[in-house]
């Protein structure tokens, strides 16, 4: 308490100095009331020095003449410490004979050199119907005499007052430091107060009655409770006797959280795995009080101790069923290592109100299973009003553990609060559909502005990138960033667990022992309500999210809410659904958890990789959802199990199991090679005499023996196994997603060993942070990969939700805000990261999940109300997070310029008339190895650019174009258009025949030419041929016998694919003559039009002897007999011909 600065202190201090110096007459009264100077007081111990009158005491001593009440300064007691056996406290009790009003009690304990002095001093008084002492004072000596004190500070006095208290007995219990430490007791003055004194004295106790004093209860204040037992649910393992060790009752006249001490205390250590999250304890008073307060103190010997938040329940004895909530409290700030000391000593005082109670339990849990909890002293204080008048027998201790299962009410009808009030607090279904009616007014044009965003969310700011149809990750001015199916660049700001149907936001009807929880003021009807019940893995529970979802929206409730939460998020800023379940029917960006199936060989925590079997386990648990999924441009990727690496604690394990053990099996496969599969070798390595490594694998191994390289690398060994055989399943059935890790805790649960074998199979590397600060960016850094954080969240204390951690309680709703633009700015402003999920979009059931949270996480209550302070700072922050990210590295990626050639247009109206050659130029921070790809259909294929490209077809091009340099950033899309225009026809190149060839009759023609259109090309569907007027195909050879022996003109037209249109014609003559004449008999004689070889061989006979007429009438004699009449037709005529040439 330290010293006390009134008047009379000091008047006293002073006095102490005269009486020293004899100035001051003896046995005069000073300070306020009446000096009382009667009765008796006796000492535990006899003094061993001092005054004659009481040195050596064993029995009473008079006040009228005993040293410590006769107003001098120079006599006293003394007790003298001489090491072994010394009583390291003296105690002198008073007995003033019958009550008096006290206005104060001052004591002086002077010291004769720096050998005298105490350590603490405590003054307790009882009236004399009181079966209780109760502490005026507990006082340490400040300064503490040392050999080298000063002499100015031995004297000193200790002033107390009393306030008109009532007492006849008065102890003062002095405290020594050490065995060797003398204490004096000078003088000990009492002062009478304002009032009337016992008007009946008892009789004087005798010594031994006055020794029985000393054994009496202390309490800390007159209305302070100590009575009956208490119990603890798990025996303490630490502290002071009777508790530590205590697996039955505790009386409360006895034990250490009654004992109006703080130095003793109850304590229990965590020793991790089995150690229980909370520790309990039950106080049965024996009968019902009107409580003022309780006071609980938890000091912490050091910053290994300390407690995550505690719960007080009450009940008065006639309400057997249930506790009543008197405070749930967060402990802040929490303690860790750093903690100053200041921070160890805790005390909360509750205010009880008068409520009524004969039980009390007090809950006190641990932040983790290494915590140890103090629990120092539990003070419970006696209000006004009746006590019970029939106290019911006490409880034993089986009753007592059967109390501590005994729920406390918690939550109204709509799931809130039962013990707290504030504005907006549910009371009725119309307040709900009434903000149902208000906030979809509000949101009714909430959806992404298309100028700024493209329908999945992506940024327009900054162009476009390649489309892949899916989603994608891709480096971008030294950044990493996802980008969209469309090709925008995206920064996942997600929000988990934003299923209407969650399991977590549910809350377990029945306690483990599968009786009722009686936490509910009122259940949901169970018909009305019927989709608010579910039975299922995660056990039987009922949800107030659905309840109120259904009261709220009414018919078609789920389709209301999925409109209102999708228009939610887009108006908060929020682009996907980040992790854990989502709605059923609402298209959003999402990503996909992919369950580790529950039939795996476990091993603590996770899985035995290196099983056989796993592959075919998991490929028949996840087929289907890669199945269903791997055509889904809303799907981002996919993650896998969660929570759940290797570290050394996992090694440990595998390394005392069998050889069934597949993981023990492939460490000795793994060790052996190491040490050149020398069995000796590693028999003294690890301590072992395996007969063969065969053996080796059924002996349980010492973890501590194998060398810290060793177990790394069988961690990353595990590691490649664990994520070689879940990318192989999931390419094997969706090559379109990416992969995105296993949200790994970064320090808990998996090691950096395990974290960096995976990144050569992962896309990104995602975690889960429950923190403050982007540090855990660093333990990544040199790995390159992109970074997610999919849980992260920032909580208070309130409603009765508690919050998540220390380091992300912040102290209202609108700091959750500020916490969350803050942390995620933080980590945006890294390159590597790439967004990060918000935990949850609900808050949890304020009695808790399946496995007790009850945080308050969401974005909205499970009333459906959203934290508008909150959210209204996350949507002002959310449309900066591109740009924060955008800056957080300056240099820029490749920069990609077109050349055309021409450089300008040369035709009319800003075309070109001729061909254009197309190149590219690239510059970059880092140039060299990249590459330079460009399309010509809009980006649905792209060509690696190595040379020019020329472009001579008319037409208007738009070619895309970027760059990706040799770091892989990649260039926005850039477009350059031109255009060609045709007006020329196509250009005609005959080479056969030429201008005046001359042909025989029997001869064929073929013509040879070639057509081009340098622009929009030929269109070979309209080239026509044709002699004198007479189509003729085109590639075919013509007979000219077909024509009349004359001049001919062979005519070409064609056009190109513009439209544009061509000619020429050229002259060409066919002559006959005897040899041709000769040579068409031979060829009819072979196309069977002459069928008789006699008639022919007769023919050419004439026509060799130039009898023209004879050749003449013989033809005309076999027209339509042996020569076909056609033939004859074409012989006749051209020796007509030939007749008027000769």
């Amino acid at each position: 308490m330290g010293k006390f600065y009134d008047p009379r202190r000091v008047l006293t201090v002073l006095l102490a100095f005269l009486l020293l110096a004899g100035l001051l007459p003896v046995g005069k009264a000073f300070g306020e009331g009446t000096l009382l100077k009667t009765g008796n007081y006796y000492y535990s111990v006899a003094p061993n020095d001092g005054k004659t009158t009481d040195k050596g005491a064993t029995g009473l001593v008079s006040s009228d003449n005993g040293a410590l009440l006769d107003g001098l300064t120079s006599t006293y007691a003394g007790f003298m410490g001489s090491g072994t056996g010394t009583p390291g406290n003296v105690q002198v009790v008073f007995d003033l004979l019958k009550d008096y009003p006290l206005d104060s009690i001052n004591v002086v304990l002077n010291s004769l050199n720096a050998n005298w002095g105490f350590q603490e001093l405590t003054v307790k008084y009882r009236p004399e119907d009181s079966e209780n002492y109760y502490i005026a004072t507990r006082h340490t000596r400040t300064p503490g005499i040392v050999s080298t004190s000063p002499s100015s500070t031995w004297n000193y006095s200790v002033n107390v007052p009393m306030s008109s208290k009532t007492a006849r007995f008065i102890i003062i219990d002095i405290k020594r430091p050490h065995a060797y430490q003398h204490i004096p007791l000078t003088e000990v003055q009492i002062f009478k107060g304002a009032g009337q004194p016992g008007a009946n004295p008892g009789p004087a106790l005798t010594a031994e009655q006055m020794a029985l004093e000393f054994t009496k209860d202390t309490l800390a204040a007159e209305n302070l409770l100590k009575t009956g037992n208490y119990y603890y649910s798990v025996a303490p393992n630490d502290g002071g006797s009777p508790d530590k060790g205590a697996t039955g009752l505790v009386s409360a006249k006895s034990g250490v959280l009654m004992d109006g001490s703080n130095s003793t205390y109850a304590g229990f250590t965590g020793n991790g795995t089995g150690t229980p999250g909370t520790v309990q304890v039950v106080f049965d008073l024996l009968k019902d009080y009107p409580i003022d307060s309780i006071n609980l103190v938890l000091n912490s010997p050091n910053a290994n101790w300390g407690f995550k938040e505690f719960t007080v329940k009450y009940r008065p004895e006639a309400l057997t069923e249930y506790y009543y909530l008197a405070d749930k409290h967060i402990r802040t700030p929490g303690i860790t290592s750093t903690s100053p000391s200041s921070t160890w000593n805790y005390a909360v005082n509750i205010p009880m109100a008068n409520k009524t109670a004969r039980f009390i339990v007090i809950d006190i849990k641990r932040p983790h299973a290494y915590q140890h909890i103090p629990l120092t002293e539990v003070q419970i204080f006696k209000g006004t009003g009746e006590v019970g008048t029939n106290s019911g027998p006490a409880l034993t201790a089986e009753q007592m553990r059967l109390e501590l299962s005994k729920d406390a009410l918690l939550i109204d009808k709509y799931g809130q609060f039962y013990y707290e009030d504030w504005p907006g607090k549910i009371t009725s279904d119309t307040q709900l559909q009434q903000e149902y009616a208000n906030e979809a007014n509000a949101l009714s044009n909430a959806a992404w502005d298309a100028a700024k965003y493209d329908r999945f969310g992506g940024i327009k700011e900054g162009g476009q990138y390649k489309t892949t149809g899916y989603f994608r990750l891709q480096k971008i001015d030294n950044k990493w960033w996802f980008v969209t199916p469309d090709g925008y660049k995206f920064i996942l700001k997600g929000v988990d667990a934003a299923s209407l149907w969650e399991w977590g936001y549910g809350t377990p009807l029945k306690k483990a022992d599968g009786t009722p929880k009686h936490v509910f003021e009122e259940l949901p009807d169970r018909t009305a309500y019927a989709s608010a019940y579910v039975n299922d893995s995660n056990g039987e529970r009922v949800s107030f999210v659905i309840a109120n979802a259904m009261r709220k929206y009414g018919s078609s409730f789920e389709a209301k809410w999925e409109d209102m939460t999708k228009k939610r998020l887009i108006d908060w800023g929020f682009n996907a659904f980040s992790k854990w379940t989502k709605p059923r029917n609402v298209t959003f960006p999402y990503i996909q958890v992919l369950q580790d199936p529950g039939n795996l060989k476990r091993i603590q925590w996770t899985y035995d990789v290196f099983n056989p079997q796993n592959e075919s386990i998991i490929e028949n648990a996840l087929k289907d959802q890669l199945q269903g999924a791997k055509n889904d441009p809303w799907l981002i990727g996919y993650t896998y199990d969660n929570e759940a690496g290797w570290d050394s604690e996992i090694v440990k394990e595998v390394l005392t199991y069998d050889a069934a053990s597949p993981a023990k099996s492939a460490f000795v496969d793994f060790l052996a090679p190491r040490y050149n599969n020398d069995l000796a070798a590693v028999n003294q390595l690890l301590g072992t005499s395996a007969a063969s490594f065969a053996e080796l694998k059924g002996v349980s191994i010492n973890i501590a023996k194998v060398p810290t390289a060793d177990i790394s690398d069988y961690i990353k060994l595990a590691s490649r196994t664990y994520f070689t055989t879940i990318t192989n399943i999931i390419k094997k059935y969706d090559t379109n997603h990416l992969f995105l890790g296993v949200s790994v805790v970064p320090t808990w649960r998996t090691s950096l060993d395990w974290d960096s074998a995976a990144m050569d199979f992962v896309d990104a590397f995602s975690i889960d942070e429950y923190g403050n600060s982007p540090g855990w960016i660093s333990r990544y850094e040199s790995f390159g990969k992109p970074l997610l954080n999919l849980e992260y969240t920032f909580s208070t204390t309130q409603h009765g939700l508690s919050p998540v951690n220390a380091a992300t309680t912040v102290a209202s709703t609108a700091d959750r805000g500020s916490a969350f633009q803050s942390f995620v700015e933080a980590q945006l402003s890294h390159p590597l990261f790439v967004g990060s999920g918000w935990f949850s979009y609900y808050d949890q059931a304020v009695p808790g999940r399946k496995d007790g949270e009850n945080y308050n996480i969401g974005l909205v209550n499970q009333q459906d109300q959203p934290y508008t302070d909150m959210v209204n700072v996350m949507k002002t922050a959310n449309p900066g997070f591109e740009q924060v990210h955008d800056a957080s590295v300056t240099t820029r990626g490749p920069e990609t310029t077109a050349v055309l050639t021409p450089a300008q247009p040369n035709g009319q109206n800003g075309s070109y008339a001729s061909p254009v050659t197309l190149g590219f130029v690239t510059s970059s921070s880092t140039p060299g190895g990249g590459r330079t790809e460009f399309s010509s259909d809009g980006g649905v294929t792209w060509q690696v650019y190595g040379a020019p490209v020329t472009y001579d077809r008319e037409g208007t091009y738009t070619i895309s174009y970027h760059s990706i340099d040799e770091n892989d950033n990649e260039e926005a899309i850039k477009t350059i258009s031109f255009k060609l225009s045709d007006d020329a026809a196509p250009t005609i190149t005959l080479t056969e025949p030429i201008e005046g060839s001359v042909y025989r009759t029997v001869d064929e023609l073929l013509p040879q030419m070639t057509i081009t259109d340098a622009m929009s090309g030929v269109d070979d569907t309209k080239t026509i041929l044709s002699i004198d007027g007479k189509p003729i195909q085109q590639g075919s050879s013509v007979p000219l016998y077909e024509f009349n022996p004359g001049q001919h003109h062979l005519h070409i037209a064609a056009s190109d694919l513009n439209g544009n249109e061509g000619s020429m014609s050229v002259t060409f003559t066919t002559i006959a003559s005897i040899d041709s004449l000769c040579a068409l008999v031979v060829k009819f004689r072979g196309m069977g039009w002459i069928d008789n070889g006699g008639i022919a061989g007769s023919l050419t006979e004439k026509l060799n002897h130039a009898s023209l007429g004879a050749f003449i009438h013989e033809v005309q004699a076999q027209s339509g007999k042996h020569i076909a009449a056609i033939a004859a037709g074409y012989l006749l005529r051209d020796s007509a011909a030939l007749a008027v040439a000769q």
